[in-house]
């Protein structure tokens, strides 16, 4: 059994730490308070874009094209948007929407809408209550899959 430790996945995680501190890969949950810190900047950027967001089309259903300058205006979202032309830069805003869709950051909840017949995807925030913001915490979990908790860098 390792050492490690995590929430409700004590277990896990012991058994897991083990096995791995057993065949010579230390690391396991090395990285962890990184990846919270990270996803808690994140969250607070993707906060502040649908704040942006919201203050200018409310809940009416909007394409990445219209959201874009948003991101790119303010320098938000600059691990979303990286390198490449206005082009690439909403492809990666579009396909980040959709990892983040039905969650809620702060007091807004991400929602598709239906394509319209230029199968263009839209987008609408909902505004949502306190209580349900706050059961809501999103992760960056979306971002990295499940190798954010194995640093194999050490």
């Amino acid at each position: 059994m390792g050492k490690e430790v995590m929430g409700s996945f004590e277990s896990w995680a012991q058994v897991m730490g083990g096995i791995f501190e057993v065949v010579g890969i230390p690391g396991l949950l090395a990285n962890r308070e990184t990846l919270r810190r990270t996803a808690v900047a994140q969250s607070s950027e993707w906060e502040e874009f649908f704040t942006l967001w919201w203050a200018q089309f409310q809940n009416a259903p909007v394409k990445v094209a219209d959201v874009y300058p948003i991101a790119s205006d303010r320098e938000l979202l600059d691990s979303v948007l990286c390198e490449g032309d206005a082009r690439s830069q909403r492809t990666r805003l579009g396909k980040a929407l959709g990892r983040y869709r039905d969650r809620v950051f702060g007091p807004y909840r991400l929602t598709a809408c239906s394509a319209d017949h230029s199968e263009i995807s839209r987008w609408r925030l909902e505004q949502v209550s306190p209580a349900s913001a706050r059961a809501a915490v999103p992760t960056a979990a979306g971002e990295g899959g499940g190798g954010d908790f194995f640093d194999i860098s050490a």
